[in-house]
């Protein structure tokens, strides 16, 4: 959502919960990987998460000023590899691991993260 309170001035606010969707471009993706799903307490668990971000741009001459403010939240983020590792034991750690192609899969621990960038106009 954006609000152009003028015609220099934008705030925006972003909302996104899935890594392979933030724009419309996404719709036409191909679908990636099933997801990586373990056992936590006794319940199923798969990533899932929330980027949010507000930002103000002013235009600059040719170019524009902007400042966002951000906050991520992952909850199981899932991690993703390839190499050498023995399949025998990245499996015995949680791993989902494809042995035709030295890759595996397997979800990490909880993650939040606040930050904020400002990018001027290039010259």
């Amino acid at each position: 959502m954006t609000l152009h309170p003028g015609e220099v001035w934008a705030v925006g606010y972003r909302l996104s919960t899935s890594r392979d969707m933030q724009d419309f471009d996404g719709l036409n993706s191909v679908a990636g990987d099933l997801p990586v799903a373990a056992m936590s307490g006794g319940k199923l668990c798969a990533e899932s998460g929330a980027h949010q971000e507000i930002a103000v741009t002013r235009k600059a001459g040719n170019g524009m000023i902007r400042a966002v403010v951000y906050h991520d939240s992952i909850r199981h983020p899932e991690v993703a590899g390839t190499g050498a590792a023995d399949p025998a034991e990245l499996a015995s750690s949680g791993a989902v691991v494809d042995t035709a192609t030295g890759s595996f899969r397997f979800l990490a621990r909880d993650t939040r993260r606040t930050g904020s960038a400002l990018r001027l106009p290039s010259r």
